[in-house]
């Protein structure tokens, strides 16, 4: 719902839709000069098989995102389950709640045991996770944190990762979550920890994004891409350093961020 109210507030189907057509002739002849190319050096097995190679992609590159969407259906299958199951332990006085199933493991519930105190634990630990303004970048399989800082950090700027090009001078505004959306304006640099295709919608509004976490292929760096709007990923602190109503500059080329004088 949120994708499609920023389209009726952006109106950007009305030149989406036709540069998708543009798009689709400009790819198609691409592969045309593609294997042109490859017939002109005497190449001609290879160009049939990269021109078939390169209209499967085209063809179901679309299909990308149907494995997700089939995940998410057998996800709620079991969430069903486990509700199901927790309805029975509540009844049996070892939960308070059927929700509470979420918050003890399987082994726990085939022990036979009281279970109340454990997921009141467990839910307690859920809760202090979720107030983590910042995460290490890099955690092994064995626990360990792996820090460092950007070298190319300065009093006046600071460096991640070029996510996609371009370079984009403005204010910034810093959201912890998508719903705050409502909070930003037209034209102004995303700052925010990480996302989500929850935030999706919002990538319609900004004219640039930073973030402190992800990689080039991070989903706010892809979308990113897709919108041709510049970014810089793997910041570290953006969201510490920068306050609401600063300007600065980003480079989606360098990973440079320059705060801009006022």
């Amino acid at each position: 719902m949120n994708t499609i109210q920023s389209y009726i507030e952006h109106k950007t189907y009305r030149e989406a839709i036709p540069k998708f057509y543009r798009d689709q002739e400009v790819a198609e002849q691409a592969v045309e000069n593609i294997t042109a190319k490859l017939r002109e050096k005497g190449a001609w097995w290879d160009a049939r098989k990269v021109k078939r190679l390169l209209r499967e992609h085209r063809q179901f590159f679309g299909l990308r995102e149907m494995p997700k969407f089939i995940l998410v259906q057998a996800l709620e299958v079991m969430r069903e389950v486990l509700w199901e199951i927790g309805e029975t332990l509540a009844a049996e006085g070892r939960l308070d709640h059927r929700d509470d199933v979420f918050f003890v493991s399987l082994q726990d519930i085939r022990t036979g045991l009281q279970l109340k105190e454990r997921a009141l634990q467990n839910r307690q630990e859920y809760q202090r996770e979720l107030q983590r303004t910042s995460v290490p970048r890099v955690i092994t399989s064995t626990g360990e944190t792996v820090i460092a800082v950007n070298e190319g950090d300065a009093d006046n700027a600071c460096m991640g990762i070029p996510a996609s090009a371009g370079v984009y001078e403005g204010v910034v505004k810093i959201l912890k979550r998508p719903d705050e959306g409502s909070k930003l304006k037209q034209g102004e640099i995303l700052v925010t920890m990480s996302t989500d295709p929850s935030w999706t919608p919002l990538f319609l509004k900004i004219g640039g994004l930073i973030m402190d976490a992800g990689s080039t292929m991070s989903h706010g760096a892809v979308v990113a891409r897709e919108y041709g709007v510049p970014a810089v990923v793997g910041v570290g602190n953006a969201t510490s350093i920068l306050k609401d109503g600063q300007k600065v500059r980003i480079n989606g080329e360098t990973g440079d961020v320059e705060f801009c004088s006022a």
